[in-house]
């Protein structure tokens, strides 16, 4: 059994989407305010200012590294794949969309096959592997995660999370969920657009509280790194897409209000994770 503590804090964060230029549709949808008080939460998870404490620092790191490997394993993977299957339904590219693709296939690069963290000569992997490093750094368990690795691939995320002594039954319910939904194309755009912004404004508050102790340094310079490329290339990436599919493809009202629920639920999830 895992206890689940929670800790009351007052948001410093409030997040408004309309600040990084959402389509309308969007801001003008019944649920927008739901979406944004659900983002504020979790980027005012309880666990973000109480990471000065060296127990919950190695917590909060443990729980990142399996969102790492769930975000370059499913959900970035499914919005490059549900972006290039949505150009079939398109003329070829015109120099807008080509911009477009050109400034997301960046993202792709920069998330799933790089070495923008660390700086590494010939280094060309996801960033779960660089959490992994820092991981590593604060002497977790790697034979655990190798173990689940394995199982991962072996029995599928379903075994390897919830036979894993690493995390509780949140994160494998959390991982089933985002493994369903991201064979969507709208809920998986929708979903990588928010994640970008609640991401970033939660990196911000981490490092601000996250234990000194220099065994926590890799995970310092990961979070910095994020700080800037989301901030400055991948948020703002995700925004344009996800506006472009919105005026060129015309998603119903239906399917809006689908991903709305998606999204929503995929915070309330994530959330429920951080829970120690």
């Amino acid at each position: 059994m895992h206890n689940h503590v929670l800790v009351e804090s007052d948001p410093s964060t409030i997040i408004d989407l309309s600040s990084v230029g959402v389509h309308s549709a969007l801001l003008n949808h019944s649920r927008l305010e739901e979406l944004e008080s659900t983002m504020t939460e979790w980027v005012n998870s309880p666990i973000f200012y109480e990471c000065h404490d060296r127990k919950l620092a190695f917590k909060l790191l443990t729980i990142s590294l399996a969102h790492t490997y769930i975000f370059g394993r499913f959900t970035l993977t499914s919005y490059a794949a549900q972006i290039y299957l949505s150009l079939r339904q398109l003329n070829p590219l015109d120099d807008q969309l080509g911009e477009i693709l050109k400034i997301n296939s960046s993202v792709f690069q920069g998330e799933l096959f790089t070495n923008n963290v660390y700086n590494k000569p010939g280094d060309c992997h996801a960033h779960y592997y660089d959490m992994k490093m820092a991981y590593e750094k604060v002497a977790g368990d790697i034979n655990a995660i190798k173990l689940f690795e394995h199982n991962a691939i072996e029995y599928g995320v379903n075994h390897a999370f919830s036979s894993s002594s690493l995390w509780n039954e949140n994160m494998t319910v959390y991982a089933n969920y985002v493994e369903e939904i991201t064979n969507h194309a709208l809920p998986v755009f929708l979903v990588v657009l928010i994640s970008e912004k609640a991401i970033w404004e939660g990196y911000n508050i981490i490092l601000d509280q996250l234990n000194e102790h220099e065994s926590f340094d890799l995970f310092r310079v990961f979070m910095r790194r994020h700080i800037e490329l989301d901030n400055d290339e991948h948020g703002p990436s995700t925004v344009l897409w996800f506006n472009y599919y919105l005026d060129k493809l015309k998603p119903s009202q239906r399917e809006l209000d689908r991903a709305m629920d998606v999204a929503i639920q995929f915070i309330k999830l994530r959330i429920k994770t951080y829970r120690y």
